[in-house]
């Protein structure tokens, strides 16, 4: 008998509990209808840093709760049951303007282009009333439509209905940047990211936290910053709460640092005297110019790899990437002619377009001998060719980096 009313009681005690989730659930419910009505939800910004510059580079538009007696209510508490009752596009449709105005005054008063991200959710992506909202904002604003940057949850896109791919595409073609939030949470990034065209992904903030302490983290991390680069999409990593961390994200070549250690998010108005103060944090290309020594290795291999192809079958193999044959198109080159610029006056930089015009010369020379498939000990000598002058590229690229990198201590 105890036994019964022992059972009982404990499922009494749980249907109290789950009524009392339900409950709370639906007075929070009311709350936020009328929060909506009383232009109680607003916007906090959170800074990004450049990690090439050192310098101010975008900032999150994050979604706030302000009550009337000024106490904030976190978004946990009110996003998910906001979704689950659909409240959540009258909220965006609610923001939206004002997102546009505060991005038209943060423009107004910075020196340099900074980014606005702001995350939509499933719901969002599958309205076309509040996508139109979006990009006639934009359109009627002075704000260049690239500086806005849509960030998506992989889960909105992993099934996505007829609605989902025509406003994807249709904030792509009014020129948005679209990054994928919260990448690393889910299995089926990769593929994610295969089939839509994400300008940035933002790294998950677990990853990012656990690289100090599991180099399972760091190589993950590290090793997503290079396959983002090779794909040409930037890399923002949220969630840096030391310096630390920051650092081993510098060295690995990552595009942009958010996170506590650089500034918690912050009002319209803290943000404008945020960017006044013209906070400076380490920057350097270090990071950008391994991934250029990396990208060199890989074009010269894939080079040979298809000398081989063409030797052995008659004919380049079934291959889904060839090498970028033009010094001006290969990623090498595009760092060279772009970003590189700022280095022209190096010695070690100069001799840098040298080796690497040769080198396309000499693959070029060394796939059309191949093809002539009459003269393989010229293919060996040209091949040769190319590994030394090779050598001599990624010894100057070396040579570039330790002269920044000197450059950085003395500062």
């Amino acid at each position: 008998m105890f036994l019964v009313s022992s059972i009982l009681y404990m499922l009494l005690s749980n249907m109290l509990f789950v009524l009392e989730i339900f409950m709370s659930s639906a007075i929070l419910l009311s709350e936020i209808k009328q929060a909506l009505n009383n232009n109680e939800f607003l916007l906090f910004y959170q800074p990004q840093v450049s990690f090439l510059t050192g310098k101010l580079a975008g900032v999150e538009a994050l979604l706030r709760w302000k009550r009337p007696d000024n106490s904030l209510v976190g978004p946990d508490l009110f996003i998910p049951q906001a979704e689950q009752s659909g409240l959540i596009k009258d909220i965006t449709q609610h923001l939206i303007p004002i997102l546009i105005q505060d991005a038209q005054i943060i423009h107004d008063l910075a020196t340099d282009p900074i980014e606005i991200s702001v995350n939509i959710s499933a719901q969002d992506l599958e309205d076309e009333t509040v996508i139109s909202q979006i990009v006639e904002c934009v359109k009627n604003s002075d704000i260049c439509p690239e500086l806005l940057n849509i960030e998506i949850t992989e889960g909105a896109v992993l099934n996505p209905s007829k609605k989902v791919l025509r406003n994807f595409h249709i904030l792509n073609a009014a020129k948005l940047t679209i990054s994928m939030d919260d990448y690393g949470k889910s299995y089926s990034n990769l593929s994610s990211l295969a089939q839509w065209p994400f300008s940035s992904i933002k790294l998950d903030q677990e990853f990012v936290a656990g690289m100090e302490k599991s180099s399972k983290h760091a190589t993950i991390v590290t090793t997503t910053i290079r396959m983002a680069h090779e794909l040409g999409v930037s890399v923002v990593a949220e969630g840096i709460e030391t310096e630390k961390t920051y650092h081993l994200l510098l060295d690995a070549g990552c595009t942009k640092a958010q996170g506590y250690w650089i500034a918690k998010p912050m009002p319209l108005a803290e943000l404008l005297l945020f960017i006044k103060q013209d906070k400076q944090w380490p920057g350097s290309p270090i990071g950008l110019l391994r991934m250029v020594q990396h990208d060199h290795i890989q074009w010269r291999t894939e080079v040979i790899q298809i000398v081989g192809e063409i030797l052995q079958l008659g004919h380049i193999g079934d291959r889904v990437h060839i090498p970028e044959m033009s010094h001006f198109n290969c990623n090498l080159g595009k760092w060279y002619y772009g970003l590189g610029q700022q280095y022209k006056q190096q010695s070690s930089f100069v001799a840098i377009e040298e080796y690497h015009i040769a080198l396309h010369h000499l693959g070029t020379e060394l796939i059309k001998l191949a093809h002539d498939q009459n003269d393989n000990k010229n293919v060996v000598t040209v091949m040769r060719e190319l590994s030394k002058m090779s050598t001599k590229l990624l010894r100057d690229l070396q040579e570039l980096e330790h002269d920044i990198m000197l450059d950085d201590i003395s500062i």
